[in-house]
């Protein structure tokens, strides 16, 4: 199965994407489905791109369980962590983590190779909201049924 990759985009967090159009998109809709298709965007003005992969099962269960033994927000960075794969700029600009293997629970998972870096550069440029934002995110479409998702293009 190839890995399959779509752009979420910054609307919920304190400091929203400032190239969408709050007043014209359908917020509520998009936070439904992640589908672009429900936003409007400034014309002239690049969103930023946070291109995400969709969790693998055994992902999204290290994840949940990191969230029961270790609290949200360290359940929140590991997400992040398995499922941010690049951030596309408003400048066209490209930032991309650099990734590794780890073990977990005798399993082996493709992770950021230091998420505290990762972190600080999505604190420093988006705010601290964007940790939960893209959290919330990356772990609801891995629980959606695939058609539901934006990571195929639509057949409706």
């Amino acid at each position: 199965m190839s890995e399959k990759i779509c752009a979420i985009f910054n609307v919920s967090s304190e400091y929203p994407d400032e190239a969408i159009d709050m007043e014209k998109s359908e917020l509520i809709e998009y936070l439904k489905t992640y589908n672009p298709a429900k936003l409007t965007f400034v014309e002239g003005s690049r969103p930023v791109k946070f291109n995400v992969k969709r969790l693998s099962i055994s992902e999204l269960t290290a994840v949940s369980s990191r969230e029961k033994t270790h609290g949200q927000e360290v359940s929140n960075i590991l997400a992040i962590s398995y499922g941010l794969v690049s951030i596309e700029n408003a400048d066209g600009s490209f930032y991309t983590p650099e990734m590794t293997s780890r073990k977990y629970e005798n399993q082996e998972f493709k992770t950021h190779k230091d998420p505290t870096e990762v972190t600080e550069y999505l604190v420093e440029n988006y705010g601290y909201d964007i940790i939960s934002e893209l959290a919330i995110a990356i772990k609801k479409l891995a629980r959606m049924p695939l058609h539901l998702t934006p990571f195929l293009p639509k057949s409706r």
